[in-house]
């Protein structure tokens, strides 16, 4: 049976019934799938699927609390863009295990009204479903960089667009400045 969002927003669509779909999102299992002899796995929010199963969705729930309602995933925004590149991965990794899972994902955003005057042990949510087109081109590619890297004897040289080389220069800077003399 159709989900309300599902009828509201004029989709076809039902929340797949399938025997490993409990499997797909827990935490300890997920969805797996072995590329280049090494194993990757992902946890699916949901699955919803044309009424004869023929084509299949990716579904990730969101939630924040601020004034504007999100509608919309913002490009620039970083944490969109990791939102963006989950659900392909999580796309790549179904269809790594031959299931017809199409490029349209959606996001199921839900809002809090940071606003109101009082909590009052209520929080009011905005819904809203927000259709995403997967690109998952650079999955392989990427993980194929990985794994390069991984099995290297060398280390990948630091990056100044990196927050976490960033953070271990700062830190090696500091030690060099004040030794070891932290317990």
């Amino acid at each position: 049976m159709p989900h309300p969002i599902m009828v509201a927003n004029g989709l076809n669509l039902v929340p797949l019934k399938h025997a490993s779909i409990e499997d797909w999102r827990n935490n300890r299992r997920g969805v797996r799938t072995l590329f280049r002899d090494y194993e990757f796995y992902g946890v699916v929010d949901d699955v919803w699927s044309s009424p004869n199963k023929s084509v299949w969705h990716v579904v990730n729930y969101k939630a924040t609390a601020k004034k504007d309602v999100v509608t919309e995933l913002d490009d620039n925004a970083e944490h969109h863009q990791s939102y963006q590149r989950q659900v392909s991965f999580y796309t790549w990794l179904m269809r790594q295990n031959g299931h017809p899972v199409s490029d349209c994902s959606y996001f199921v955003y839900s809002t809090g009204d940071n606003q109101l005057g009082a909590f009052n042990n209520q929080l009011m949510f905005r819904t809203n479903l927000i259709a995403y087109q997967c690109d998952t081109s650079w999955i392989e590619p990427t993980l194929t960089e990985l794994i390069q890297c991984y099995e290297s004897d060398q280390l990948p040289n630091s990056s100044d667009k990196c927050s976490y080389c960033a953070y271990q220069s700062n830190a090696n800077n500091l030690v060099k400045l004040h030794g070891n003399d932290n317990p």
